[in-house]
């Protein structure tokens, strides 16, 4: 889809954050033995 379609449409949009906000909170459950096996993967710090 391309960009300015997404931000002529709300509900795309919404979808989106959703998504996204679920993806983080997927996130901050991840055990710190798999943060340590994956540390080459970067990531935002945690609180």
């Amino acid at each position: 889809m391309r960009e300015e379609k997404i931000l002529a449409d709300l509900t795309t949009q919404s979808a989106v954050l959703y998504q996204l906000l679920v993806i983080g909170e997927a996130v901050k459950r991840l055990s710190r033995e798999f943060r340590t096996q994956h540390s080459h993967i970067p990531r935002a710090n945690s609180r």
